[in-house]
């Protein structure tokens, strides 16, 4: 579906590949969600690590990371829903890593 885009995991991949469609959103908004580059770079750095985030629901998560509200409800509780079919209270942050 982004062949054409960068080769990204989700949902940053979903991120830079649609960041045109969502131009209602401030740059501030959109610039947040690199917060979960941090996360990507933490999970596998040993399986203690790996459980805290599987026990942390994604919305936690996304607000520890300080991801904007906006940009939660707005473009990642959706792609979750699409992709993962769950809500971000259902999922742990591990699984949406």
């Amino acid at each position: 579906m982004f062949a054409d885009g960068p080769h990204l995991p989700s949902p940053l991949g979903q991120a830079f590949a649609t960041i045109n469609n969502f131009k209602r959103l401030q740059v501030a908004d959109r610039l947040s969600i690199a917060g979960l580059l941090v996360a990507m770079l933490d999970l596998n750095r040993s399986p203690e690590v790996y459980e805290r985030y599987d026990a942390l629901d994604t919305l936690i998560m996304f607000r520890r990371l300080r991801i904007s509200e906006r940009i939660i409800n707005e473009f990642l509780r959706p792609i979750l829903l699409v992709e993962l079919f769950k809500s971000a209270e259902e999922l742990s942050a591990a699984v949406t890593i």
